[in-house]
């Protein structure tokens, strides 16, 4: 028998990845039970596989995969360890996860939590015909956490680096080189190509800020008050002492400060 593990990173460092899915795993090996471990949600993963795990995902992939598996009569095992049921869990999310759960729990033959609490969660949310198992996290060991990094670095593509080092060598303008150093990253190659984009875009971002900005400076043209609109106080002339009022003549146009940015 072997099961399909499908994860939504392949990433040991995740405590929910080790404990749902590699330490199960490694368990099910003195069962003769085989694990294919793999990240993409693609069809082609549903290949020479008994069952199909997915743990904690929430994304449309992950729904497509589940619709994929079931209609080629491949039980589909949910594992569930965080309460999507909370209010607000997931709001700022573009699909809330509880939707997506619900349409997996469609063609899914069970659920798995690791609380008997969530398990009644799941049972109030999804309905009581959902067969929904409790299976409790484990106790994590070095040589446990070990082998989920031997694992995970067995089932990450195995690219080739020297071709995608080259083409992001020659890579331009900046987006690209940018683009393609991430799809490497995100396909588990490493963060070997990330670090070189990176290395090549300082001396470019040094370039830019070392250049004299071309942008004219600026005029900032504050108006005085014209003389209409100022208040017109007598005043006394010392020769006579009788009140006049002073007389301003105002241009037509208000003289203006000039302040440079």
């Amino acid at each position: 028998m072997n099961i399909g593990w499908k994860l939504s990173a392949l990433d040991a460092g995740v405590a929910s990845i080790r404990h749902r899915a590699l330490f199960p795993s490694v368990a099910l090996r003195e069962h003769q039970i085989g694990a294919r471990i793999f990240g993409p949600g693609s069809a082609h993963n549903l290949s020479d596989i008994d069952a199909l795990v997915i743990v904690k995902g929430f994304s449309a992939e992950d729904l497509s995969l589940a619709q994929a598996a079931a209609a080629r009569q491949i039980p589909v095992i949910y594992d569930l360890c965080d309460n999507i049921f909370a209010p607000g869990y997931g709001d700022h999310s573009a699909t809330r996860p509880i939707e997506i759960v619900r349409q997996i729990a469609r063609v899914a033959a069970a659920f798995v939590t690791p609380t008997d609490a969530l398990a009644d969660q799941v049972r109030v949310h999804l309905g009581t015909d959902l067969p929904v198992h409790v299976v409790p996290d484990g106790i994590e060991t070095e040589a446990l956490h070990a082998e989920a990094t031997r694992i995970i670095q067995a089932a990450r593509p195995r690219l080739p680096l020297r071709p995608l080092i080259q083409r992001l060598r020659r890579a331009h303008p900046v987006r690209r080189m940018l683009d393609l150093a991430r799809t490497a990253s995100a396909r588990g190659i490493g963060r070997r190509l990330l670090s070189l984009a990176y290395r090549r875009l300082e001396p470019i971002r040094a370039r830019i800020l070392r250049r004299p900005s071309r942008v004219a400076p600026r005029e900032l043209r504050a108006a005085e008050p014209s003389a209409a609109a100022r208040p017109v106080r007598p005043q006394f002339r010392p020769n006579d002492g009788q009140p006049t009022q002073s007389v301003r003549s105002a241009p037509a146009a208000a003289a203006a400060t000039t302040v440079k940015l």
